[in-house]
């Protein structure tokens, strides 16, 4: 059924005028052959060819006014953005008429940006967690290895663990998997408890991984 079915999707992150925008949120309700997407993000500030290049805030407000409009219209069941830090929230958030709603963000141990956190936090838009693995990078490192095998969990497990809402080290975010679905939350009271203060106080040491986040994400 579909209303048992939470569907999200991005739009293209060349979309940048208004046009362009509605076109790319009609296009993606006929593929997936639906009427409405409870969840629909503007993917990233600017395009991959130009990342942090040029300055894409007008772009990003028409982006925005066309999510407002399909909301408005019933065919977004919510709306929101990925990546986007204070001045880009600053920006849509000076002339829309539907804030954000919730803005998905890099969080894993060693890559917590808890004042981006924080700030979204204050202005009520929700932090959906993407990659707690780290691409897959933090499987590779011993000391994670280390506290997962300590609580008896695999690595994925404990990343998991610490993007999860109830006493998530990394506050209150919501993970984008259907945890209903995931192996790793089926597994029998994992982590049941709180993680201890020394590891999580270990989570919080990460700023020493920089230079393996550096070489290696």
């Amino acid at each position: 059924m579909r209303e048992e079915l939470f569907i999200t999707t991005k739009l293209a992150i060349e979309a940048k005028t208004y046009e362009e925008a509605a076109a790319a949120i009609n296009g993606s309700l006929e593929k997936l052959g639906l009427d409405y997407i409870d969840l629909m993000l503007i993917h990233s500030p600017p395009p991959w060819a130009d990342f942090r290049g040029s300055d894409y805030s007008q772009g990003n407000r028409e982006a925005w006014r066309a999510l407002e409009d399909a909301y408005k219209a019933g065919k977004l069941r919510a709306i929101g953005v990925s990546d986007f830090n204070e001045a880009d929230l600053e920006n849509i958030l000076a002339s829309c008429s539907v804030a954000p709603m919730v803005n998905q963000l890099l969080v894993h141990i060693g890559n917590t940006p808890n004042a981006l956190m924080a700030d979204c936090r204050s202005k009520d838009i929700l932090v959906e967690a993407y990659s707690p693995v780290a691409h897959g990078e933090i499987l590779k490192h011993s000391e994670v290895a280390a506290i997962a095998e300590k609580y008896g969990v695999s690595i994925p497990q404990l990343c998991i663990k610490y993007d999860f809402p109830e006493g998530s080290a990394a506050g209150d975010v919501f993970y984008n998997i259907s945890f209903g679905q995931s192996p790793y939350y089926k597994h029998q009271g994992w982590l049941s408890g709180r993680v201890t203060t020394d590891d999580n106080f270990t989570f919080g040491k990460k700023g020493e991984l920089t230079e393996w986040q550096r070489k290696k994400i």
